[in-house]
Parts: structure tokens; sequence; C-alpha cells
């Protein structure tokens, strides 16, 4: 149950609680946590890095889709190349600024004043380069949700230039391709006419949301690492029946973070030290 305006402890709050700092200080999910499902999620990520294959994570805001992204380009760093559109309007994206963002990366050149056949030779012969090389050539799209989905005469969506890039080797695949984005990135591609090619190529995998039933792998169990890491302890701080009302209702780290910072903002305020379940109809 994520809040439309976070709340952040004050100082005072750190200091009542004991908290050596801010446990939700970064709405991310921190390098560290980790779970048998999230664990298996990155394992596939790796995988398709390391086959070259076309892979969409999709997962709401909050889902711990960019962490997921940082652990996968750490692990990776002595064998993959990763390259991302310098462009922050996604909706520009085309394929003249992939190609760009390729081999500007991968051969320190650029191409914005090169004739397309030229730009795509180049493009191709770079990449064959790389992976001869041993490199794992990956183009990651954050935010892969705001694409355009729709084409135009002149302009394909970026979808189906990110599918003819991968697509257009002869010598085998020689690039990865990692979107993330949020679910509507997913009904675009399953219900988009447009994108059916893309679609059968690409493997959608979705993030996996917190769960209870799994063991290490509920919304407590995220809250209990990350006050642990600030000297707090979730059994303390939140009554029994206020730890099951977040398992209930916090299926992401992100609402996690904004619930629990939240009531413990408002514990404070009235001198608890300790979260009961009905504080969570009174903030």
């Amino acid at each position: 149950m994520p809040t439309p305006t976070p709340v952040h402890l004050s100082p005072e709050a750190l200091e009542f609680f004991g908290f050596k700092d801010d446990p939700f200080a970064d709405p991310d999910v921190p390098i560290g946590w980790s779970s048998p499902a999230l664990d298996a999620v990155r394992k596939q990520l790796v995988d398709a890095v390391r086959k070259q294959r076309m892979i969409a994570i999709v997962g709401e805001a909050g889902a711990g889709k960019s962490t997921l992204r940082r652990l996968v380009v750490a692990q990776l760093r002595n064998h993959a190349r990763f390259i991302q559109p310098s462009t922050l309007a996604r909706g520009r994206i085309d394929t003249t600024v992939l190609t760009e963002a390729i081999v500007r990366e991968l051969a320190g050149r650029s191409t914005s004043s090169m004739s397309t056949e030229r730009r795509s030779h180049l493009l191709q012969t770079t990449l064959a380069e790389r992976r001869a090389a041993g490199d794992f050539p990956t183009l990651v799209i954050d935010e892969a949700h705001r694409l355009r989905t729709r084409g135009t005469e002149r302009e394909p969506s970026p979808l189906i230039a990110l599918k003819t890039l991968w697509d257009s080797s002869f010598t085998g695949r020689n690039l990865a391709i990692i979107l993330a984005g949020q679910p509507i990135l997913e009904h675009e591609l399953l219900h988009n006419i447009e994108l059916v090619e893309v679609a059968r190529r690409m493997q959608i995998i979705r993030m996996p949301a917190l769960d209870p039933k799994r063991p290490g792998a509920g919304a407590a169990d995220y809250l209990a690492w990350r006050l642990k890491r600030v000297n707090g302890d979730l059994v303390t701080l939140f009554d029994g029946d206020a730890i099951a009302a977040l398992q209930s209702e916090c299926a992401t780290p992100l609402a996690v973070y904004d619930t629990a910072s939240r009531l413990l903002s408002y514990a404070h305020s009235i001198g608890a030290t300790q979260v009961k379940a009905t504080f969570l109809a009174r903030c």
C-alpha cells in the first residue's frame, strides 16, 4: 500500500528509536537484500546476457528492477559490456539513438555524421568484433514502458528497432537486450499487433512480489533486514498484529518503505515505542 507522499523519519525519530541511520533514506532496494525468487530472476538475467537473448523484466514501481539490474551489472562487469542510451526521453529513442549508443560505447566513435548504410555496417562490425573478443555486448533500457509502442510511416516503434538490431547478424547473436519496465510493457508486448514478432523473441519475466508464504521472501523479512542494517529490531518495533498487517498489505519493497516509515513516524509523534496495527488507520 504505497503512499503518494513518502514520509521521512526526522532526526528526533531516529534518535527515539535508536537507529544509527535512516532505514528508509533510499526508497530503492539496497544491494544485499535477496530471496530465492529474486535469485532465480537474477540467474535468468545473467543467462540472457551470456546467451545474447532479449528479455523484459516487468514489475510495479518499487519492485526492485533497478537493484536487480545493478546486481547483474556488478556480477558480469568483467565479461559484459553494458550499454544504456543517454537520452532520458524514452519516447525519443529510435534506431539512430540506439546505434549511436552502442557504437560509442563499444568503439568510441560517433555515427552522427554517417549515412544509414555506413552506420548499420559499423554497428554490425563492432558487435561482431566485441563478441569475437569474448565480450557480451548488452543493451539495457530502464523505464522501457515509456518507449513508443506504435510506429509511423517513417519510423517503426523502438521495440521493433530493437528486434531488428538483435536479429540482423548473419554470424549469430552479438547483442543481448534487457528491458525493464512496469506491467504496461508486458501488456503492449502481448496485445499490440505491431509487436507480435518482438513478443515471440522476447522472454518476459515478472518481478516476484513479496510473499509471506515463501520462506525469507515476505514483507516482514524485507523490513526486518532493512531495520537490522541500522540496529533496529522488527519484533521490538512492531507488534505481531502490525507485522501481520504489513505482510498482508505490502507486495513490493516500495510499499514496505512507504508504510513502515509512515507508521514509525506516527509512533514517534505520539511517543509510542512500538507500532500497533491500529496505527494503520490513523496515518
